[in-house]
């Protein structure tokens, strides 16, 4: 009869060990989690200096991006190019990290300065500008670019900065079919503030600081864009202003 107890007590220590063994055999190591805040280095050759163009002239614009964790969404990575404080075209998207040229040809435009601003944004949000340096445009046209020769003002938002709201104006010589619309600096179309046929004169418009749907945006800068129709073309301008905090 002992040894019957003995053996059985045996049983249960033995089949507790093996449960105990069987709960505590998984082992796993995570590792730390990757939290990005550096953000993408930019580098623009800027052009040669004192870089004069002719219209239909074309000039290389040289840039590299570089990240550790690169941004892969469509407009991560925008080329522009800008004459003065309007921009005048935009580039080809450039995914990821690598090292590009824009082939870029001076418009049929005034005399003036231009330069390449090129930004880049990671996967983590993390997002870098740099301009070039000012190279110019000489050219027989004697008005200012885009359309505004033919008499369009859109005038820089005021105040600049600002919070909450800023005012924006315009002035068209003819009615015409005219939107202008909010963008963030990564292009994100973020409020329309007018869209549809405007009368000849000015136009007084004001942002709030938010969305379509009424939201609040973050701080940073955005883009007001002009597009209209004028002499039979349509032609855009655009404005920057910065929201404070």
């Amino acid at each position: 009869m002992l040894r019957r107890l003995v053996i059985a007590a045996l049983l249960v220590a033995a089949l507790g060990a093996g449960v105990c063994a069987r709960a505590g055999t998984g082992f796993g190591d995570s590792g730390p989690a990757v939290v990005d805040t550096a953000p993408p280095v930019v580098t623009v050759e800027d052009p040669a200096a004192h870089t004069v163009l002719q219209t239909g002239q074309q000039i290389s614009l040289g840039y590299s991006l570089a990240d550790d964790h690169p941004g892969t969404d469509a407009g991560d990575n925008r080329t522009e190019v800008w004459f003065g404080d309007l921009l005048w075209e935009a580039g080809p998207d450039v995914p990821g990290d690598q090292a590009g040229t824009w082939s870029w040809t001076a418009p049929d435009t005034t005399s003036g300065t231009v330069h390449l601003v090129v930004t880049a944004t990671d996967a983590f949000g993390n997002r870098t500008t740099v301009a070039s340096g000012d190279f110019t445009i000489l050219s027989g046209v004697t008005d200012v670019p885009g359309g505004v020769r033919s008499g369009v003002v859109f005038r820089r938002p005021a105040p600049n900065p600002f919070n909450p709201r800023t005012q924006l104006r315009f002035e068209l010589p003819e009615a015409g079919p005219v939107q202008v619309a909010v963008f963030d600096a990564r292009g994100r179309l973020v409020r329309t503030l007018a869209a549809g046929v405007r009368p000849q004169g000015p136009l007084d418009l004001a942002w709030d600081g938010t969305d379509d749907a009424g939201r609040r945006q973050a701080a940073g800068l955005y883009l007001f864009r002009l597009d209209y129709r004028l002499d039979g073309a349509d032609r855009v301008a655009v404005r920057k202003a910065t929201l404070l905090p």
